[in-house]
């Protein structure tokens, strides 16, 4: 082939007070290298609204990682085919020459030939002297020799370019999701006047910024006199530990100098819109580029089924796990990425950078790495292929991933219910065009009274694996009377991702009952968006919405009115009466949590007599406590019972969680049903199931409001006295409406009162007796109130004789 690539060559600084000092390798490269051929022309002025300048700081590498680097190259080249690119390449001269070897493989015809020379190549040929280089790593002896070089060529930039205003720094190894074009906008709407760099999101604790993408204002740092502070402080850095003692910033890797010279300021929003004048700093967020394993405690790296290769979304741990201990997760996200520039959960990931670790090597894709990687493995897989593609291939390989329309964010849910595996679902949160909210209104059959479909049973979508406690009592009790299907969550929102739109239809339909937590609301409201139903047609049930949600409680009531009808869990005081002014509006009723499966299986034979309910009066413990004692000050509680009583309680210490489905503890049902008052001490909130279980098997509960909710595992400390006090009552209001009046179980303020409210009880089997017959006759009352609600909104045409 006949045509060559021309590289210019570019002169080094002639700066001698430049620290390190720079020695030229120019002279010992040979005229041509493959398809390329130096020359000593200087480059024009370059307009950058034209070209986009790119550095890639090239450093010692194995011959594996040269290859892929070459390919990464060619890659760069194809993928930013619609902007010129003006490429300094910098370095050793024989990773020079090894790059652009390897970059000349594949090129056979006329057609990549014009797509490389559409693009202009630079070099700058150099060395850092031997007693430096050895001075440099004894200054920075835990930072990856690759690394080092890299972040001191970057450092240098605005000495070593001095013909630019601004350039892209990239890590040779980046694999690019996007056109660098992309970045190279964003800094242009950054406020010029204060802006002096643009790097990756940095990291708590260390505060410092991933080198591995850079947007460096070099005529602003020149302005500043960037090069000789710079040079100051790597002589100070290299001449032992004496000298650089008051330079507490010189950390891993070199790359600290860059937040340390300029002062740590609080970074511009995302969009760069809001930049204050002062502001000499801008982290760019998820949408401009994305460390894998630095974010790997906070982000599930995933991929959409169908998308192709450059689908890769960050996904936010904290909305995968449960409720309950997602509060925690995500304090510590918004600490470490606060909202200004954190990466909004779910957005799809632009650029991929190189997988390092904390010293900045390249990581093998060995199987730690690939574990904590997960789905993004798929990089590993994609580096080799830059060597075996030419550019044609690879800008196939992109029109085609791009063809597909990846979704700029996606929607992600642990699939609980399949067991320890715990599979990610992922799909698109894009609206789809074209889809009319009648194509599927009214589907699913007759219906009478605007409620569930008389020939079909009431579909209940319920978030299994998630809420097991709540499952049975919800599904059998509440909504017995409607004929409940139930429907997981997951595997309504697998058939939508797959597209089995009938199946969709046949659930998501007028009259549905949606079983929800806060997390599953912006994923269920899409898909219901996409298939045409609308909110006002559906019924929702909203669940484990606690007191560790106290804060968040205006916000849960203004999901409530787009819904025909809508139900919760707990009655949460806040501020603004937000849960009280919903339900005097009519947007919300409330239900009890009610009883673990293992109770709700123990309903009909307590009805009928199979399972023998004991008199108060011939039970053996006055007072037992029968849950977990190593959490929210329950073993304190029970000792200030103790002594403000004068009766022993019954209990067992330790840890005596049991949940769902698969709980069958039946020592706790037999002590239930032995003891005459069950102590109620609150968790992470003011309810519990224990409090049903316990009043199905006659025992009464004895409360004390001065013992508030609280829970070290979900964030919050247990409230004491007046606000524990209005925070019981708060949660109990709702009982008021079974008979107009409390629940007739004992309740004291405080448990200094505890004496003179039991007293009458001590000794007396005919008081402990009617009692326990008045909380029995109170519960049944209570259980066909609430299912009568249910009952009305979700199928009012059933008659009352079914409950």
């Amino acid at each position: 082939m006949g045509f060559t690539i021309p590289v210019a060559l570019m002169p080094l600084p002639g700066n001698t007070t430049l620290s390190p000092p720079l020695l030229s390798e120019a002279h010992i490269l040979q005229p041509r290298v493959g398809f390329f051929r130096f020359t000593h022309t200087l480059p024009a002025a370059t307009n950058t609204a034209h070209w986009l300048p790119v550095m890639l700081p090239l450093t010692e590498i194995g011959y594996t990682d040269r290859r892929q680097l070459a390919g990464a190259l060619r890659a760069l080249v194809s993928l930013n085919k619609a902007t010129p690119l003006e490429l300094y390449l910098a370095g050793r001269a024989h990773l020079l020459v090894q790059t652009l070897q390897l970059a000349s493989a594949p090129m056979t015809h006329a057609a990549t030939a014009r797509m490389l020379r559409s693009h202009r190549y630079h070099a700058l040929a150099f060395s850092l002297p031997a007693a430096f280089e050895t001075a440099l790593r004894r200054a920075f002896p835990s930072c990856a020799q690759p690394t080092l070089v890299r972040d001191l060529i970057a450092l240098i930039a605005p000495a070593l370019l001095t013909h630019l205003n601004a350039l892209v720094v990239l890590d040779p190894h980046a694999l690019l999701m996007t056109r660098v074009a992309h970045l190279w906008e964003q800094v242009q709407l950054a406020q010029r006047h204060t802006l002096l760099y643009a790097a990756l999101d940095h990291l708590a604790p260390t505060a410092t910024p991933d080198t591995s993408l850079l947007l460096l204002r070099l005529d602003r740092m020149r302005a500043q006199l960037w090069v000789d502070r710079v040079s100051s402080v790597i002589r100070r850095a290299t001449l032992g530990p004496e000298a650089r003692a008051d330079h507490s910033f010189i950390a891993s890797c070199p790359r600290r100098v860059f937040v340390e010279l300029v002062g740590l300021e609080e970074p511009c929003d995302h969009t760069f819109s809001q930049c204050r004048r002062r502001q000499r700093i801008v982290f760019l967020d998820c949408a401009a580029a994305f460390a894998p394993l630095a974010h790997a405690a906070s982000h599930h790296l995933a991929m959409v089924d169908s998308e192709a290769h450059s689908s890769l979304y960050a996904v936010c741990n904290h909305q995968l796990k449960h409720v309950a201990f997602a509060r925690a997760a995500e304090a510590a996200y918004n600490e470490r990425f606060p909202p200004a520039r954190s990466c909004s959960c779910g957005r799809r990931v632009s650029v991929l950078l190189p997988v390092r670790g904390m010293s900045g090597a390249l990581l093998p894709p060995t199987e730690p790495v690939l574990k904590v990687l997960g789905d993004s493995a798929l990089v590993y897989q994609l580096r080799p292929s830059w060597m075996r593609y030419g550019v044609e291939e690879t800008q196939w390989l992109e029109a085609r991933a791009r063809a597909a329309i990846a979704p700029r964010s996606v929607h992600a849910i642990a699939n609980r219910a399949a067991g320890a595996a715990t599979p990610l679902l992922v799909f698109s949160a894009d609206p789809s065009s074209g889809r009319s909210a009648a194509s599927v209104r009214g589907s699913g059959g007759h219906t009478a009274g605007g409620g569930v479909p008389l020939d079909a049973a009431l579909p209940v979508v319920y978030p299994c694996g998630f809420a097991g406690a709540e499952e049975a009592f919800l599904l059998e009790l509440m909504l017995g009377a409607c004929r409940p299907r139930k429907v997981c969550l997951c595997d309504l929102l697998d058939a939508h991702a797959r597209g089995r739109r009938v199946e969709v239809a046949a659930t998501l339909r007028v009259g549905a009952v949606l079983v929800l937590q806060n997390p599953h609301f912006a994923i269920v409201e899409h898909v219901a968006a996409e298939h045409g139903v609308p909110l006002d047609g559906l019924i929702l049930v909203h669940i484990s919405d606690g007191n560790i949600y106290h804060a968040s409680m205006n916000a849960s009531a203004a999901r409530y009115p787009p819904f025909r009808s809508a139900f919760r869990q707990y009655w949460v005081p806040d501020a603004q009466h937000s849960l009280d002014s919903s339900a005097r509006r009519g947007d919300v009723r409330w239900f009890p949590i009610g009883m673990n499966p293992q109770w709700v299986r123990l309903v009909p034979a307590i009805a009928n007599g199979s399972l023998r309910l004991p008199a108060s009066s011939e039970r053996r413990h006055f007072i037992s406590f029968l849950g977990s004692t190593h959490k929210s000050s329950r073993a304190e509680r029970i000792s200030e019972v103790e002594a403000h009583s004068g009766a022993a309680v019954h209990f067992h210490a330790g840890n005596r969680a049991c949940y769902g489905q698969d709980c069958n503890n039946q020592r706790y049902v037999e002590e239930t049903l032995q003891s005459v008052l069950c102590l109620h001490l609150p968790g992470s909130s003011v309810e519990s199931n224990r409090l049903y279980e316990q009043l199905e098997g006659g025992c009464v509960p004895l409360v004390v409001e001065a013992f508030g909710p609280g829970e070290a595992e979900v964030g919050t400390i247990p409230l004491e006295g007046e606000t524990a006090i209005q925070a019981t009552r708060s949660a109990f209001a709702p009982l008021t409406y079974v008979t107009g009046e409390p629940p007739p179980w004992l309740t004291v303020s405080h448990a200094r009162e505890l004496a003179n409210v039991l007293a009458p009880f001590m000794g007396d089997a005919s008081a402990v007796d009617v009692l326990q017959r008045r909380n029995l006759r109170w519960w049944a009352a209570a259980k066909a109130h609430f299912a009568g609600a249910f009952r009305d909104a979700a199928c009012p045409a059933a008659s009352s004789d079914e409950l």
